[in-house]
């Protein structure tokens, strides 16, 4: 898939993300993805947190065109992610918003790591040949 494909998806899977309820105990208790985003007090502390910079610097480098820089940060990003693991008290509380949220990390690792396009470019320069 090329590049900007990619990055529509990751994208589109980020937006979601932060307008779906992320975290909560219950149906009527919980923090949509925005509020986490924003809440700098807390994602000082958070591991978590930190992934969203790395989503961003990985899809700047995607879009750039270096793919081994967004693998990394798509890698990086993912265990950042489910570092929340150990933050919060039970898995039940992990919402909608955050597998939005954990899809487009992940997804940044398999962007990084597509080189489908590379591989029919070479195919086809030796076929050529």
């Amino acid at each position: 898939m090329r590049a900007s494909t990619w990055l529509a998806w990751i994208a589109s899977f980020y937006a979601a993300s932060l307008c779906l309820p992320a975290l909560g105990n219950s149906d009527t208790s919980f923090l949509f993805g925005i509020v986490c985003l924003i809440y700098l007090p807390f994602a000082c502390l958070c591991p978590a947190w930190w992934a969203n910079p790395l989503l961003f610097v990985g899809c700047w480098s995607l879009a750039l065109g270096n793919r081994r820089t967004a693998l990394w940060c798509g890698l990086v990003a993912s265990a950042l992610g489910f570092s929340i693991m150990w933050v919060i008290t039970g898995i039940e509380q992990l919402q909608i918003g955050y597998l939005f949220w954990m899809a487009s990390l992940i997804g940044l690792a398999v962007a990084g790591s597509d080189r489908s396009r590379d591989n029919f470019k070479a195919a086809k320069a030796s076929w050529m040949d």
